[in-house]
């Protein structure tokens, strides 16, 4: 009976090992792939403030147009301020 008890033991502290083990190079892994997520997640961020600031701040093309200035060579400026703004932003834009 003895023998049997030890025995066990001794596959008990094998396996406890390995998992210890186990656990230990996934803590490493992750520690590893962190900067490559907090990298991904600056990227994210970055691109969504581009697409607001894209979308919400009038160009210089447009300032130009709202103020009645001509912002091409072209003689003639444009006559509405939807010829220059961008399609759906007209009602957006302030007048200079």
């Amino acid at each position: 009976m003895q023998r049997n008890y030890q025995t066990v033991d001794v596959i008990l502290t094998a396996a406890e090992n390995q998992t210890v083990e186990i656990i230990k190079s996934a803590a490493d892994t992750s520690i590893g792939i962190l900067p490559v997520v907090a990298g991904a997640i600056v990227t994210l961020i970055g691109l969504c403030l581009h697409l607001v600031v894209k979308r919400y701040w009038p160009s210089a093309k447009e300032e130009l147009c709202l103020t009645g200035q001509n912002p091409t060579s072209m003689p003639v400026c444009c006559l509405t301020v939807s010829v220059c703004a961008r399609p759906g932003r007209s009602s957006e834009l302030r007048r200079g």
